[in-house]
C-alpha cells in the first residue's frame, strides 16, 4: 500500500484487556446498530483478530439472532484473498459473537475522502472488490449493503468484503427467504439500486453491481451521484471517457442494462484504467503466435506463485482478452497445447500459441471470464447442475483421449467457466505441482 494509506489508518481505543471466549480484548474498533467490533488477540495462535458482538440489548430478539449468526456461517464458507474470513463463533455472557481476522488498515470510505492517495490507487482497490464480489456472486451470496465502509484496505492496499450481515443467499434458483418481512427495505440508502429502495428481497447480483456503480462515481467524481447526474467526463474532462460508460451501465434503473457479472464490471475498469505493453518473446511462443499477438496490453495478474504466473492481457489490434501462461517446470503441457491448438470443442480451452525451452513453458489462452470450478465450490449444486456440468467434463476429456491427450492433473481449478457458464478444460499436461499455494 502506498505510504499515505498507511498513513491514514485509523488506531484503535485502548481499553482495560477483558476476556471474549478464549479470545483476549485489547481495543474497541467500532459500534454499529446492532453490534460491537473488538479488536481482540488469539493467545493459541499469537495473533490479533476482530470479534464482532452482538448488542445486548438485542441478544434476546431471536429474528436479529438468527440474522447474526446466519452472517458468520455465510462468510465462514466463503474462501476468498477479497472477503474478510471469519474463523470462529460463540456465546459469552449471553451474548453472540464471531471472530474474523483483523485487517491493520482502513476502509474505503477513508481512502475515497483523502486526497492524498493517487486515483489509479482507489481503482485498483475496486477492482480487488469486483474479485471478491464475483466470487460471492458465483456461489450464491449477494450481498446487498455494498459501500465504502464495508469494505477494509490494509497497509498492502489489500481490499476485503465485510459485514455480510444482510447478504441474501441464492440456491439455484430458490432465494433464502428473509427472517424480516418481503416488504422492508435493508441497507444504505445512498447505495441501493432503485428495487432493493422497494423491496429487499426482489435483488439479484446487479443490486451490488449499482452500489459499486456509486462507489466508482465517489472515487472519480468526489460526490455521490444524484438524480441526472453528470457522467464522470462532465465533471472532470480529463477522465477517460470509458468511465463515463462504466458508471452509466451501472447505475442503470432497469438492472437487465447492468453488468451482469461482477467480473465484467472488473474487465471494463481493467480496460478504462490501461497497463503497460507486453511483449511475449519470439522463443518463447510460435513465429505464427507471435504475428497473432503483436502487442498486447496487460490489465491484470490473474494468479502468480513462485513456479507460474497468469496474467491477462488485451489484444490491441482486436481488442480481444487472453491469457498468458507462463510456468518454469520444463516442457510440460508444452505438447498438449501445441496439439490442442489445432483442435475445436466447446468444452476445451482454446490455445492460441506455446512455446519455450529446456526451463520453461509459455501458453497463450483463451480468456475464460467465469472463473474456475474451484471458486463455485462454497455452495451446494442440485443433482442436475451437478450432472450438466459432469457431463460437460467427461465431454472434453473424451475428445482429449480420442486425440491420445491425457490431462494427469484434473481438479477444479483447472475447470473453468466462460461468460455462458460452459465448461473448459485447461492445463492439459501441466505439471502436477507446478501452483503448490493451489491446494485445490
Amino acid at each position: 500500500m502506498d505510504q499515505t494509506l498507511a498513513q491514514i489508518a485509523p488506531q484503535t481505543t485502548p481499553q482495560k484487556a477483558v476476556k471474549i471466549g478464549d479470545y483476549i480484548v485489547t481495543g474497541k474498533i467500532g459500534q454499529g446498530g446492532i453490534a460491537e467490533i473488538y479488536r481482540a488477540k488469539q493467545p493459541s495462535l499469537n495473533r490479533d483478530v476482530a470479534i464482532k458482538m452482538l448488542s445486548k440489548a438485542l441478544s434476546d430478539n431471536p429474528d436479529i439472532v438468527r440474522r447474526f449468526d446466519r452472517e458468520s456461517l455465510v462468510t465462514a464458507h466463503l474462501n476468498h484473498p477479497n472477503i474478510v474470513h471469519v474463523i470462529d463463533k460463540g456465546i459469552a455472557g449471553g451474548r453472540y459473537y464471531f471472530v474474523m481476522e483483523y485487517v491493520d488498515g482502513t476502509s474505503l470510505r477513508q481512502v475515497i475522502d483523502s486526497d492524498k492517495i493517487p486515483l489509479k490507487t482507489k481503482l485498483e482497490a475496486v477492482v480487488q472488490v469486483c474479485k471478491g464480489l464475483d466470487y460471492a456472486h458465483k456461489n450464491g451470496v449477494v450481498h446487498r449493503d455494498i459501500k465504502p465502509a464495508n469494505i477494509l484496505i490494509d497497509r498492502q492496499g489489500h481490499a476485503m468484503i465485510t459485514d455480510f450481515g444482510i447478504a441474501q443467499i441464492v440456491s439455484g434458483e430458490k432465494k433464502e427467504i428473509d427472517t424480516t418481512g418481503s416488504d422492508m427495505v435493508m441497507g444504505t440508502v445512498a447505495y441501493m439500486s432503485p428495487e432493493q429502495k422497494i423491496s429487499s428481497r426482489d435483488v439479484d447480483q446487479t443490486t451490488d453491481i449499482y452500489g459499486m456503480g456509486v462507489i466508482i462515481y465517489e472515487i472519480l467524481c468526489g460526490k455521490k451521484p444524484l438524480g441526472h447526474f453528470k457522467v464522470p467526463s462532465e465533471v472532470n474532462s480529463s477522465l477517460n471517457k470509458k468511465f463515463d460508460e462504466i458508471v452509466t451501465k451501472c447505475l442503470a434503473q432497469d438492472r437487465s442494462d447492468r453488468y451482469q457479472a461482477a467480473v465484467e464490471l472488473k474487465d471494463a475498469l481493467l480496460h478504462a484504467m490501461g497497463g503497460e505493453t507486453v511483449i511475449v518473446p519470439a522463443e518463447e511462443i510460435s513465429a505464427s503466435s507471435a504475428d497473432f499477438m503483436g502487442k498486447c496490453r496487460y490489465l491484470d495478474t490473474i494468479k502468480e506463485t513462485r513456479y507460474c504466473s497468469t496474467i491477462l492481457v488485451e489484444n490491441q489490434s482486436n481488442k480481444k482478452l487472453y491469457v498468458i501462461k507462463k510456468h518454469s517446470r520444463g516442457k510440460g503441457g508444452r505438447n498438449e497445447a501445441k496439439l490442442l491448438a489445432t483442435l475445436q470443442h466447446k468444452n476445451i480451452i482454446g490455445i492460441y500459441g506455446s512455446g519455450g525451452d529446456n526451463k520453461s513453458t509459455t501458453v497463450i489462452a483463451e480468456y475464460a471470464s467465469g472463473g474456475s470450478l474451484a471458486d463455485r465450490l462454497a455452495r451446494k449444486y442440485d443433482w442436475e447442475d451437478a450432472l450438466r456440468m459432469a457431463v460437460q467434463i467427461a465431454s472434453g476429456l473424451d475428445i482429449a483421449h480420442k486425440n491420445n491427450v491425457v490431462h494427469g492433473n484434473l481438479r477444479p481449478s483447472n475447470i473453468l467457466f466462460d461468460s455462458d457458464d460452459c465448461i473448459k478444460l485447461t492445463d492439459f499436461g501441466m505439471p502436477a505441482h507446478y501452483n503448490e499455494n493451489e491446494g485445490k
